[in-house]
């Protein structure tokens, strides 16, 4: 009787396992794997994103280009501006005035009045504040210039109130004081008419009442 010849194999030595990578090296891919997923998370995030602006600048951009459209069609339809003629020949009628004003300031500044009568100072006064929305119609001076009694036109109420603290900061103003100040509307017109006077010619007036 022939004896069995028995061998055993073991499968379970290491030379029957698979080959492992070393630790360092797995845990480096698996480190590669987990940020490949956050980039392209943050990747599909920035891509809506940038899908999401681009759409609102589209919408923004047609409602712009639809109300510029609206805008030019309510600029055709309306019917073309015409000046009021009434109002142009006002101010037409208030800037000769104010040319004849200046003249006849401009004549009176130049020496043509007698020495006795020194009015320079006060008429000088008057020509450099024109231009500040005020117009000068009438002008009247007395009693030597002590009462002095200034017309016209202005546009706003406050105009006036800065054209008199100017006024009593020049040379030849300075201690006198507007104790008689009217401001009326003009009918039908968009200008006011004022009239201030001076303490002198509110006395005189005083006087003759």
């Amino acid at each position: 009787m022939s004896p069995d010849v028995k061998q055993r194999i073991n499968f379970y030595t290491a030379e029957f396992h698979p080959p492992r990578l070393p630790a360092p090296v797995a845990r480096l891919l698996l480190g590669l794997a987990a940020v490949s997923i956050v980039l392209l998370m943050i990747g599909s995030v920035l891509s809506w994103q940038a899908q999401q602006q681009q759409q609102q600048r589209d919408h923004w951009q047609q409602q712009r280009e639809q109300a510029s459209t609206q805008l030019q069609q309510l600029r055709d339809s309306l019917p073309p501006l015409q000046q009021d003629a009434d109002l142009l020949a006002q101010q037409q009628r208030l800037q000769s005035q104010r040319r004849g004003a200046q003249a006849v300031l401009s004549y009176l500044t130049q020496g043509k009045l007698e020495q006795s009568q020194s009015f320079s100072r006060l008429l000088q006064g008057l020509t450099q504040l024109s231009g500040q929305g005020v117009w000068l119609a009438g002008v009247r001076i007395e009693r030597g210039g002590e009462a002095l009694t200034l017309k016209g036109y202005l546009q706003r109420p406050e105009q006036l109130s800065t054209y008199v603290e100017s006024l009593l900061q020049l040379p030849g103003y300075r201690g006198r004081a507007f104790r008689h100040i009217q401001l009326q509307e003009v009918e039908e017109q968009n200008w006011l008419q004022f009239e201030l006077a001076s303490d002198g010619v509110d006395d005189e007036q005083g006087d003759n009442g």
